[in-house]
């Protein structure tokens, strides 16, 4: 289990390991996009920079691309699901 915490909102803090649990879901479509896999997080500033997500669907196995998602793309974090900004790809 990771220990390390990231800051979702100024009073609010989530586990790295509680993220990766999430399903991200592009917002206008409603597809789900994949799991959290890892975190970039930049070396200067400590700050969070974005995710590295695949594109498994964990339950079905169904092979994808692995993808970078910024910070500035999700819109919520949800109980169980992180909502995306809609992205073409």
């Amino acid at each position: 289990m990771i220990f390390c915490s990231i800051i979702i909102r100024r009073s609010e803090r989530i586990y790295f390991s509680e993220l990766q649990q999430k399903r991200l879901i592009d917002q206008a479509t409603g597809k789900i996009i994949g799991y959290i896999e890892d975190a970039e997080v930049n070396a200067q500033t400590g700050q969070v920079e974005g995710y590295v997500v695949s594109g498994s669907t964990r339950f079905f196995q169904k092979q994808g691309t692995d993808r970078f998602v910024t910070m500035s793309e999700v819109v919520s974090v949800g109980a169980d699901f992180i909502f995306l900004k809609s992205v073409e790809h």
